[in-house]
């Protein structure tokens, strides 16, 4: 969840698309990033990065983007691993209650 309380949700290994959901529960859209989003995380910034499985890629989402659904501003190269993320991945958590 991010500072706005919006969610945001990694659409697995055999898809391309992290969805976000306003405080409602509402679907305000997908991003697409790489291949395989497993996890996604909000970092202290409030940017939205996810971890691409089979591109070995992890993609930074900047939620202002795109009307306000968001939109990819940064995707790594091929950082040559099978990239899994499950947890808080950028720290945030330990500045702050999840």
């Amino acid at each position: 969840m991010d500072s706005n309380g919006h969610v945001w949700v990694a659409h697995s290994l055999y898809r391309t698309t992290v969805g976000h959901l306003n405080e409602n529960g509402v679907l305000l859209g997908n991003v697409t990033v790489g291949s395989g989003p497993t996890g996604v995380a909000v970092d202290g910034k409030g940017k939205i990065w996810a971890t691409n499985y089979y591109s070995r890629t992890v993609s930074r989402i900047d939620p202002a983007l795109n009307g306000g659904i968001g939109a990819v501003d940064l995707t790594t190269v091929d950082l040559g691993g099978n990239l899994y993320n499950y947890s808080d991945m950028t720290g945030l958590t330990l500045l702050a209650p999840p």
